[in-house]
């Protein structure tokens, strides 16, 4: 070992010697566009915004036509910052911006911010205290200019809030994550059982040692995400930032074939992101013993209405309490999943009551916590069609519940699991 891959940046030490760098668990931003009007901005960089002429080397021709290069990308050590020339409605302004209603669309330059341009603070996600550190990390890249105060008072949309989920090892939380994903899964209503599910199994070793690769769940589509159908997902955050080790040293050992080239380029560049500002920083530690994250995303001024929140700028997103932030998670996720209600009282156990008994009985003594007794007795009813069925039943199951020949054995289990029963009650399945 001991290759020196590449000189890992220092950065934002004077900032950083005074931080704490944990992990903010509370809900947190970590990404948005925002929408500076075009005349606020100055650009920096001729190529974005010019026009050009393609060129195809191997057919040594030139297009005639000329091309507008209105959208631009710059990627750092694993950060990746996409600049756009574009028209959009920028809308209510709280009187920030001049007229409160925009009737017909404005030239903006639309950014991709997103909480890695904190570097090592990125865990942190994006509050009021880092908000600057980002602004500088932008003008740094000497794409555009324009000024703080624009910079936090124009139009944020398609906000995502995320909710980080800390196991306290490693093998913990391979557990802990697939059970919760697939505890989540198993209440999703039937007309939604399409839902994206990946599995990512590899067989890959790096230095002996097997890298796995976390499951993911992810409801809807971004792009076409509406406020009943809302863009959320679940995964893993360690697996994220670490899977992609053996793609990033084969890429900087010029080693990568081309054939892999696309399929490895968001897992190593979320390597290279984490070599570079994580690795050696005090949330290296957590990040290694596991980080399951829920992601939530807040599209447009739409989502925002129907979950009761008001909000222009990424000020008024970072004045929303952690109370309606969770609140909004369970809401977005009720879309998906099944309610659970108890509708039914029983006064007398009746012979399928007794089997039902037995069963949770045996279930308690194999060592299943109340949460996965539920999940276990209640599969084959995630059709709407038995959303009745599924409330009786699961009432029943926990008046037996109640009745079970060892109590304190069952809370042993439930103990064992609370880190599951947590994440449960973050998306409000229990």
């Amino acid at each position: 070992m001991g290759v020196n891959l590449v000189s890992k940046e220092v950065t934002t030490k004077n900032q950083g010697c005074n931080l704490s760098n944990l992990i903010n668990l509370k809900p947190k931003i970590d990404s948005y566009r925002i929408l500076i009007p075009r005349g606020k901005v100055d650009i920096i960089d001729k190529r974005f915004g010019a026009s050009f002429v393609r060129y195809y080397h191997e057919l040594e021709e030139f297009e005639e036509e000329l091309t507008d290069n209105n959208s631009y990308t710059v990627r750092r050590k694993g950060i990746t910052t996409r600049f756009q020339l574009c028209k959009r409605h920028i809308g209510y302004n709280k009187g920030n911006q001049g007229s409160s209603n925009v009737e017909s669309p404005e030239d903006v330059v639309l950014i991709f911010v997103n909480a890695k341009m904190l570097k090592e603070r990125y865990l942190e996600g994006i509050t009021r205290d880092n908000l600057e550190l980002i602004y500088n990390y932008i003008q740094s890249l000497g794409v555009v200019k324009f000024s703080l105060s624009d910079f936090k008072l124009s139009k944020a949309t398609d906000v995502d809030f995320c909710i980080d989920l800390l196991d306290s090892n490693l093998e913990e939380h391979y557990t802990t994550h697939h059970r919760f994903v697939n505890t989540v899964y198993q209440n999703i209503q039937h007309p939604y059982q399409g839902t994206l599910r990946k599995y990512r199994d590899s067989s890959i070793k790096i230095d002996n040692i097997s890298r796995w690769q976390g499951l993911q769940t992810q409801f809807g589509m971004r792009v076409k995400a509406t406020p009943a159908k809302p863009f959320i997902t679940i995964y893993d955050k360690s697996g994220e930032l670490l899977d992609g080790e053996l793609y990033y040293t084969m890429r900087v050992q010029n080693r990568l074939p081309s054939n892999l080239v696309s399929k490895a380029k968001k897992d190593e560049a979320s390597y290279e992101f984490y070599y570079n500002y994580l690795k050696g920083s005090k949330v290296n530690a957590s990040i290694c013993k596991g980080i399951t994250r829920i992601e939530c995303s807040l599209r447009n001024n739409k989502t925002l209405d129907y979950y009761s929140l008001k909000c222009f700028s990424i000020l008024d997103y970072l004045d929303i309490s952690e109370e309606n932030y969770r609140r909004v998670c369970k809401e977005m996720f009720a879309k998906y999943t099944t309610v659970q209600t108890v509708i039914r009282d029983y006064s007398k156990m009746k012979p399928m009551e007794r089997v039902l008994l037995n069963s949770i009985n045996q279930l308690v003594r194999l060592g299943l916590s109340k949460t996965e007794i539920e999940g276990y007795l209640l599969q084959g009813f995630e059709d709407r069609s038995q959303k009745n069925n599924k409330s009786r039943i699961k009432g029943l199951v926990n008046e037996m519940l109640l009745k079970i020949d060892k109590p304190e054995v069952l809370e042993v289990n439930n103990e064992a699991n609370k880190e599951l029963v947590e994440r449960l009650q973050v998306v409000g399945i229990v």
